[in-house]
């Protein structure tokens, strides 16, 4: 059986240990709060360590679920050359991980908000050396929590300015238009809009479409869908919607400069 210790039980590291424990692995967690401890463990049927010496013992995989302000405090106690990591820490790179933990056999995940329902999207990054066993692992830790995609680290800022940080977007999107069905007094307005923007995805990726083609196929002239992607363009939308990927992925680039 396959087995890995949960370092930080957030909503992050619990949803981890969730997905994680449905594929069959075995758990040992901990966290500092006892009281979310008790519960991941109850709610996997893992072990609840009784503190970091305790989880390193038994588990020489871990996942580093701790929030990136905390990791620097528990660096020298995880440094012993007899770990493998994954972390999950934001802002803080593979250059900095390995140093501080002393090893190559480091795999940097960046997942979003789904990974509480199992449908995030991980970007996932492998320190140069590191073991062929933790980049399985790694995988096995995206998976448990929805799609992964494998990327050079130098490309994570981008990939948050338009999916860790981009999923934010699609709700203010999601937000706006179930706010103006409910202005035309459209009942239902916020369910409607959710099921649309889920079958446009999949319509999408099922077409393999090019997307301003998708877009123009569903304007007819005189139409009305093309009033309302007039109204779009006159507010600057796609250029507005771009100036916001852009300003998260600058704010990453500097957090991970700073790491």
């Amino acid at each position: 059986m396959k087995s890995i210790g949960i370092l930080g039980l957030g909503n992050m590291g619990a949803a981890i240990a969730a997905g994680l424990a449905k594929k069959g692995y075995s758990l040992t967690v901990y966290d500092t709060d006892s009281e979310k401890t008790a519960s991941a463990a109850a709610a996997t049927g893992g072990f609840a360590a009784s503190g970091i010496d305790d989880l390193l013992s038994r588990s020489p995989k871990i996942l580093l679920a701790l929030k990136p302000q905390v990791l620097p405090s528990v660096y020298e106690r995880l440094a012993d050359g007899r770990h493998s990591f994954v972390s999950i820490a934001a802002g803080v790179p593979l250059l900095r991980l390995t140093s501080a933990l002393k090893t190559p056999n480091v795999v940097r995940l960046m997942p979003d908000l789904a990974a509480g329902i199992g449908r995030a999207v991980t970007a996932f990054a492998t320190a140069d050396g590191a073991s062929e066993d933790i980049v399985e692992t790694g995988k096995d830790v995206a998976s448990a929590i929805g799609k992964y995609h494998i990327i050079p680290e130098e490309e994570f800022a981008a990939f948050i300015g338009i999916s860790g940080s981009g999923i934010a977007y699609f709700f203010s999107m999601i937000d706006a238009m179930s706010k103006a069905g409910e202005e035309l007094g459209l009942s239902g307005s916020k369910d409607i809009v959710m099921d649309t923007a889920v079958s446009a995805a999949e319509y999408a990726r099922a077409t393999g479409t090019d997307l301003s083609e998708l877009v123009r196929r569903v304007c007819s002239p005189g139409g009305t869908t093309i009033e309302g992607i007039r109204a779009l363009e006159n507010g600057a939308f796609e250029e507005t919607v771009k100036a916001a990927v852009k300003a998260a992925a600058a704010k990453s680039a500097d957090m991970e400069s700073k790491a």
